[in-house]
């Protein structure tokens, strides 16, 4: 496999990524919304009433609050780093381009082509 067929998996790959990675960011927001409001509200129940039911209700929520929040500094960065497709797509392309113009082939292009427009400006220069 060459570079560019490598490129093209990682393309690839990296799309697969940055889907999941996007699903996740949303599902781990709404679900720290949800988390919040019910931390909340097991908190006030708490403090109206103490119960140990209660408490053992705001402790989970409060734990569950703490992974969410470590799953949202995982995935949300993630989604935002990872690039999109198309501009993959244009990075290959680029690399590509660039190790066409500096190879040694398309200087000895670019010598024939600029030794026979300087020609055809010499023969348009005798004709006037």
């Amino acid at each position: 496999m060459n570079e560019l067929s490598f490129l093209i998996y990682l393309i690839d790959v990296f799309n697969s990524i940055n889907s999941f990675t996007g699903v996740m960011s949303f599902i781990a927001i709404i679900s720290f919304i949800i988390v919040s409001f019910l931390t909340t509200v097991s908190l006030y129940c708490y403090q109206a009433q103490d119960t140990d039911e209660n408490l053992a209700a705001y402790n989970a929520f409060q734990r569950g609050l703490k992974y969410i929040i470590v799953v949202c500094f995982i995935v949300v960065p993630l989604n935002i780093l990872v690039p999109n497709q198309n501009t993959m797509y244009m990075i290959a392309a680029s690399e590509v381009g660039e190790e066409v113009i500096m190879s040694p082939e398309i200087d000895k292009v670019r010598t024939i082509i600029n030794e026979k427009l300087d020609e055809i400006l010499e023969e348009s220069d005798d004709e006037d």
